[in-house]
């Protein structure tokens, strides 16, 4: 696939690693994560502001963007939304069986509701053996996916993954609730200039009530040098 808007295409690569109890559990409830009215409301709530967050820091509008570990394509489709010219790839370990409706498909209907099928692709793979070329994304993005790895080598090697397909000059920007601090060491010893600060204080007060205080959200975002 080339460099320019993409065509709504999904593709699949070798067999996963992830943690396979976890990806069930996210399985069970991904068919109630797209429901904007649902108990997911506040991550929809909450998705315009991280996709007006990487809007910012990265010039969007011919972008090739990678949101790692999408599952059903709401960071994905917000992003391809601020990129007119460009194109977004989801990917993510699914199931093509799972009866949740989580799957690549699921991301691909969701951008043709939108209106952003001709700039979404997805792409089966792991986020420790992302399968992409060196040097191929001007950003690079993910939600709730580093606390999802099983070790700290996981960690890790998703980290050594985003840095190495981002292009020299491009941006990354995470979200979490846990190991940020780690993401920051790792991302730096492989060139990217990076921060975490709380996520948009708005937003992490939401998400810190909403959950009792026991999940406070932290930005991760930098550049690669």
């Amino acid at each position: 696939m080339n460099s320019g808007a993409s065509t709504g295409a999904s593709k699949a690569s070798g067999p996963s690693t992830a943690d396979a109890a976890e990806v069930g559990k996210f399985h069970a409830l991904s068919h109630r994560f797209w429901d904007p009215h649902g108990e997911f409301k506040p991550l929809h709530i909450l998705n315009p502001t991280r996709a007006q967050f990487v809007a910012e820091r990265a010039k969007l509008a011919d972008a090739r963007v990678l949101d790692v570990g999408c599952g059903r394509g709401l960071l994905t489709v917000a992003a391809a939304h601020r990129v007119p010219r460009g194109s977004v790839v989801g990917v993510d370990v699914w199931n093509a069986a799972a009866l949740s409706g989580n799957r690549s498909d699921s991301v691909l209907q969701n951008a043709r509701s939108e209106g952003v099928a001709n700039r979404v692709e997805v792409q089966q793979g792991d986020a420790r053996h992302l399968p992409f070329e060196e040097a191929t994304f001007d950003v690079v993005v993910s939600n709730f996916v580093v606390h999802e790895l099983k070790s700290r080598q996981d960690r890790e090697q998703m980290m050594r993954e985003v840095a190495r397909v981002l292009k020299p000059g491009g941006h990354i920007a995470l979200i979490d609730f846990i190991f940020t601090d780690d993401c920051v060491k790792d991302l730096t010893s492989y060139g990217i200039d990076v921060r975490r600060q709380r996520e948009g204080l708005l937003s992490f007060w939401i998400c810190a009530i909403l959950n009792f205080g026991a999940v406070k959200t932290y930005q991760v975002f930098g550049t690669k040098t």
